[in-house]
């Protein structure tokens, strides 16, 4: 992944939380509502994001669905949700 690639993706979840936490919200977004935003797939985002959680840059949170195996994981930027 390129250096522009990944400043895309950290953009683009920053103005997602920032939104979501102007609606009410906690300020987590799923990998898929940011997928159309940088035109990758959500396998590779999970990568990029997961790679933030372990340097403390982003937060996860992950809910089971309903069908109670698969996953739907979230992610946030602490600092941009303030």
């Amino acid at each position: 992944m390129s250096a522009v690639q990944l400043a895309n993706v950290v953009t683009a979840l920053r103005l997602r939380c920032a939104q979501n936490v102007r609606q009410g919200g906690t300020g987590f977004v799923t990998t898929d509502a940011l997928r159309f935003d940088v035109g990758l797939r959500t396998a590779t985002l999970r990568r990029v994001m997961d790679a933030g959680v372990r340097s403390g840059s982003i937060e996860r949170q992950t809910i089971k669905r309903s069908d109670g195996q698969s996953r739907c994981y979230l992610y946030r930027v602490p600092d941009a949700c303030t």
